[in-house]
């Protein structure tokens, strides 16, 4: 009640705001004088605060050590953890795009029976990598590799009978800090068709020029990263990448300390200039400080508006992976995943990272003050 409502990101803000959701869906919003609020409900007081669509992290992972054995692990260890990575940063849904697949599969699976309370998780599993091509950077055991089209299939299939949501190759993998070594793309579109068969998205992750090329002419669907090496894109390639509709998550924190950010942050602008799907994402997980305030600073030094970067948040995320007649915005008849923060991010996007309330279908999963 009393909340600035975004109902989407190309909305009009409803000043002094209702919202009633009801068996977890949204049964009513609109300005407040206009929505009747039933006697028998839970209401918040929203003054001064601003509600939007739940938030989507497209690119965490859950590879520390405090998720292992999800399978077994206490139901209030993993929903604090839960809480303090992803729902009290306003995420009610996320895709997990690198870890070991049957853990995070187990921890899916607690929260959509409702044993466990936590946002949406989607999970790519396991990666696959090049021949030789594990990163040098990840503290695992060697990544699934894949060194023909047929491997590539057989691969997929594995990961598609697991129970993922989606694959994740590196097209392109740094296994030294100077050298990289690519995936062919025949190998690339190998998976992809395999992916898509079942109708699954494939990311991958570019590292350099080649990676990049090696993801276009696969058909891949969405960059994990942006290219990182300086003054490689070309307008034609970047053309293609848009005509394939194929979506970049920047991950901008990631690459805050490289001396490649500045390049990174014209290619997410170029992007999103020409149309190219941008789609948020911290790589959460892997970094171990979960604060994604930087991230939304990065977006908007970019150049982004705060309207690119909600939908990024929101209607993108939501339409790419399926939700979108349930998720992304709140209208009715959509699921009950909202965020709550302080302030106005129409006028400072930091206020996107001042999270106040995290619902989800409708039951407050984060409460910063217990109201």
């Amino acid at each position: 009640m009393h909340a600035r409502i975004y109902t989407a990101p190309d909305a009009t803000a409803i000043q002094d705001g209702t919202l009633v959701v009801r068996n977890g869906w949204i049964a009513s919003v609109g300005p407040g004088s206009g929505i009747a609020v039933p006697d028998n409900i839970r209401t918040i007081d929203c003054r001064g605060l601003t509600a939007m669509a739940g938030f989507w992290n497209s690119h965490v992972h859950f590879t520390e050590a405090k998720w292992r054995n999800a399978k077994s692990a206490a139901t209030a260890q993993l929903e604090a953890q839960l809480a303090d990575m992803l729902l009290s940063r306003g995420f009610t849904a996320v895709f997990d795009t690198g870890s070991e697949t049957l853990n995070t599969i187990a921890l899916r699976e607690r929260v959509r029976t409702g044993e466990v309370l936590g946002p949406l998780i989607l999970t790519t599993g396991t990666p696959l990598a090049p021949e030789n091509g594990t990163p040098y950077y990840l503290k695992t055991e060697p990544l699934p590799e894949v060194r023909t089209p047929e491997e590539a299939l057989q691969r997929v299939r594995e990961l598609v009978n697991q129970g993922v949501d989606g694959i994740k190759l590196f097209s392109g993998s740094w296994v030294t800090r100077e050298k990289t070594v690519t995936m062919p793309s025949d190998v690339v579109a190998a998976a992809v068709a395999e992916a898509h068969r079942v109708g699954l998205p494939v990311f991958a992750h570019p590292s350099d020029a080649a990676g990049l090329r090696s993801a276009v002419e696969g058909g891949v669907d969405i960059l994990a990263h942006a290219e990182e090496v300086p003054g490689t894109i070309d307008a034609a390639l970047m053309a293609r990448m848009n005509n394939q509709g194929m979506a970049l998550i920047p991950t901008l924190k990631l690459f805050s300390r490289d001396a490649t950010l500045p390049n990174i942050l014209k290619q997410v602008k170029s992007y999103a200039d020409s149309g190219g799907d941008i789609l948020f994402g911290t790589d959460v997980g892997y970094l171990t400080d979960y604060d994604p305030s930087q991230e939304f600073d990065l977006l908007a030094k970019a150049g982004l508006s705060f309207r690119q970067i909600l939908a990024s948040l929101t209607t993108t995320p939501a339409k790419r992976f399926g939700y979108a007649g349930r998720k992304g915005r709140l209208s009715t008849e959509m699921d009950g995943d909202i965020v709550v923060v302080g302030g106005n991010p129409e006028e400072s996007i930091a206020s996107l990272s001042d999270v106040r309330f995290s619902v989800r279908q409708g039951q407050l999963f984060y409460a910063r003050v217990p109201r």
